[in-house]
């Protein structure tokens, strides 16, 4: 039997398990976050909702869900390969599960631990490219939706340049993913490269709080977690939340890992910050401050 691969990411969402199931088959709800459309033609899946969405010429269908719980779809994909025969018949399966009281749940709080699993892609070469997109492309989705059922942003809004700014950076790491990897949760190296005093609890659900000399204090949480590809977290204004209840600006750290022989690509893509409240030197000040922290992990993850 030919080998095969599998991705799997689970994120923390607080919302109701109800909550997130109804954005996962609601097509108002899908609209909001995939931002593909539906596709065209029926199925006979054993479902209500015979078409789920779209990605590219791919057509993803229902084949069984359990209200609240669980979600399966059939997905065909088609290698970058010249051979039209050539296809993968996949399967992906959201599953929720209410969240322990130990993710710092408030009273009365309810979240879900969502999980995506997407299996049967073939192990072939000619499928890499294709499995480091969707595995890539998973975690994206995923913020989005996080997005869509904590806020009630789209999609389409985080992305609109007039109302939200995104930083994006990458940096080439001589060293292997996985000590790259270890420097992004290990609260010793995170201390080094952000020249700060850092507490990391690294878990899904897990606190974290970042001070530096000049006083300005960060708290977050850890929201993904995948060795050695993703991580996912939130910063926000810890001093700010502690005396007025509110964390101000909250923005969406995704991390993503990459092979490139003996180094590692390493790409930061910095989500959330209001425009109606970061300027564009403000803007700048963050961009710079970025590179700074980037240029550091190399030397940090070499002397470790």
């Amino acid at each position: 039997m030919p080998q095969s691969r599998e991705i799997r990411k689970t994120i923390l969402l607080r919302q109701s398990s109800a909550r997130v199931f109804a954005a996962l088959v609601e097509a108002t709800d899908l609209d909001a976050w995939w931002g593909e459309e539906p596709p065209s033609r029926t199925s006979q899946a054993p479902s209500n909702r015979a078409g789920w969405r779209s990605d590219g010429d791919s057509v993803i269908l229902v084949r069984s869900s359990r209200q609240n719980h669980q979600l399966e779809l059939s997905w065909r994909l088609n290698p970058d390969s010249p051979d039209p025969g050539e296809v993968a018949h996949t399967t992906v399966e959201f599953r929720l599960t209410p969240a322990s009281h130990d993710s710092h749940l408030e009273s009365g709080e309810q979240a879900t631990l969502l999980t995506v699993r997407q299996i049967g892609i073939p192990a072939d070469p000619c499928w890499n490219v294709i499995f480091n997109t969707l595995n890539n492309r998973w975690v994206t989705h995923l913020v989005y939706l996080q997005y869509w059922v904590e806020s009630g942003r789209r999609r389409s809004d985080v992305d609109d340049p007039e109302h939200f700014a995104t930083v994006s950076k990458s940096v080439t790491v001589p060293a292997p993913i996985d000590a790259v990897y270890e420097a992004l949760v290990d609260p010793k190296l995170l201390a080094s490269w952000l020249d700060a005093t850092v507490s990391f609890d690294a878990r899904i659900g897990g606190k974290m709080s970042i001070l530096w000399a000049g006083g300005e204090h960060v708290g977050g949480e850890i929201v993904l977690l995948d060795q050695p590809r993703h991580a996912v977290w939130h910063w926000w204004d810890a001093d700010k939340l502690e005396t007025e209840d509110d964390p101000g600006m909250i923005t969406v750290m995704t991390w993503s890992l990459a092979n490139i022989g003996e180094q590692t690509d390493l790409t930061l893509t910095d989500r959330g910050y209001d425009r109606a409240l970061a300027t564009d030197a403000y803007m700048l000040d963050i961009g710079k401050g970025w590179d700074t922290c980037l240029r550091a992990i190399p030397a940090v993850i070499g002397g470790s």
